[in-house]
């Protein structure tokens, strides 16, 4: 599966990430796009960038539906990654990591089976 072409509007809002993370800036920060503006393609984007120069990273996702759908694309764009969800086969040793809110919330929060993944760039889809 191949990708679409970034559109100018994703170049820039990636970008300007880019350079916020690379200039030490590391307070929260949100970009927002509308429906179908390719958000999930701009999260591969910046995952990518993330992988290339080893930085440990974490996308929160909040449904299961969104969490498959996620995984497949990340896959289609080359980024390799471990889940961390519910029904999943842990593999937390990789660099890019794709959490499910529930089950970090259930894991890591009540139960403590696990510790939080050491995220040097942390991504969430559909911040509410």
């Amino acid at each position: 599966m191949s990708l679409p072409t970034l559109w100018p509007s994703q170049e820039r809002g990636i970008a300007e990430l880019i350079g916020l993370y690379e200039s030490g800036f590391r307070e929260p920060t949100c970009l927002t796009s509308p429906t179908g503006g390719g958000k999930t393609r701009m999260l591969v984007e910046l995952l990518r960038y993330a992988a290339g120069r080893g930085i440990p990273s974490v996308l929160y996702t909040n449904r299961k539906m969104l969490l498959e759908q996620t995984a497949n694309v990340l896959l289609g764009g080359g980024v390799s990654h471990g889940v961390r969800a519910s029904g999943w086969i842990d593999d937390h040793a990789k660099l890019i990591q794709l959490s499910s809110m529930p089950t970090e919330r259930s894991r890591v929060y009540k139960s403590k089976q696990w510790e939080l993944h050491k995220a040097g760039l942390v991504l969430i889809d559909e911040v509410h």
